[in-house]
């Protein structure tokens, strides 16, 4: 008997080696799916700006990368005894303008050098409800759980957000951008408008897709609202998919787009991983002296078939 409909994502575009360098932006599901390529000891760098959920901050996060002299201090305001920044997740700040504005600059150099070298970027969009900043006038990023009477709401449109992709995607033809839905539901503002923000993220992802060779779209959000379907795949809150569900993403994703041979390093990088955390019960005994040398000697054997940069 068949208990769920199957799915198969067709993959038409370049696949990713073991040695490529991947670039994440996004929201929290995009993390997850980074750290675990990390773990696996591929080349990441993910969310320099920290976790985003809207198309256009996103975008903005890329423009910024690309040109530090489009970011304005004006973006950056007091709260609390410490400054953020419009355009960043909270876990950006600083005790002044000119710490915080040190630190973005730092960021971007960083980004922009992993960008560069990436030749896979993935994004992630989570909500296509944006908030403005009343008094700036500014789209932001993230509210920083300032009061909701200092923000205008509204949902963006489909050309909106293609309007803010489509610079970034001409500006980088030589990398294999991949899209794709946040799984995560919005569920304060009601599953109703949760699925219309999806919607307009969806289509627009599409659209992109269509006019942009480089441009794909994963799944994410499919494989986990109607493959997967039951609350048993998502955490307490019964709005954010569980590392059961998270790890089955990424598996997927893993066999449609890795090459033959980036499947053997993945698969030979974990049996390394659990090896590398592996605890012995007596730690000062003769056979734990002789596990940690064969921790060694498995750290070269890798090192000598994939490379030492692989090697963490």
């Amino acid at each position: 008997m068949q208990w769920y409909l199957p799915y198969d994502w067709k993959y038409s575009s370049k696949l990713l080696h073991f040695n490529n360098s991947c670039f994440f932006s996004g929201s929290c599901f995009a993390q997850n799916i980074a750290a675990r390529m990390e773990a696996d000891r591929f080349s990441v760098f993910s969310n320099p700006y920290g976790i985003l959920y809207n198309p256009i901050s996103i975008a903005e996060s890329f423009q910024f990368i690309l040109d530090i002299k489009k970011y304005k201090e004006e973006y950056i305001f007091n709260y609390q005894n410490l400054y953020f920044s419009q355009k960043h997740h909270s876990s950006t700040f600083g005790n002044s303008p000119k710490e915080l504005l040190q630190k973005i600059d730092e960021q971007n150099q960083q980004a922009a050098k992993a960008l560069q070298a990436s030749s896979f970027v993935f994004v992630t969009l989570g909500s296509a409800k944006v908030f403005t900043h009343k008094e700036s006038g500014n789209l932001v990023a993230n509210c920083h759980k300032l009061p909701s009477v200092l923000f205008h709401t509204n949902y963006l449109s489909v050309e909106e957000i293609i309007s803010a992709w489509e610079p970034i995607l001409k500006q980088m033809p030589e990398k294999q951008f991949v899209f794709s839905l946040s799984p995560v539901r919005y569920v304060r503002e009601g599953l109703q408008q949760s699925n219309y923000g999806k919607a307009i993220l969806r289509i627009a992802i599409e659209t992109l897709c269509t006019r942009y060779s480089n441009v794909e779209y994963f799944p994410a959000y499919e494989l986990v609202i109607d493959v997967l379907r039951e609350y048993r795949f998502y955490k307490e809150d019964l709005v954010h998919p569980n590392d059961t569900a998270i790890d089955y993403v990424y598996g997927f994703l893993s066999e449609k787009i890795l090459t033959a041979e980036a499947k053997v390093f993945k698969k030979e990088a974990q049996a390394l991983r659990r090896m590398m955390e592996h605890k012995v019960m007596q730690e000062n005994s003769p056979e734990a002296a002789l596990f940690e040398q064969k921790k060694l000697q498995s750290l070269q054997e890798f090192e000598g078939k994939w490379g030492a940069a692989n090697v963490k």
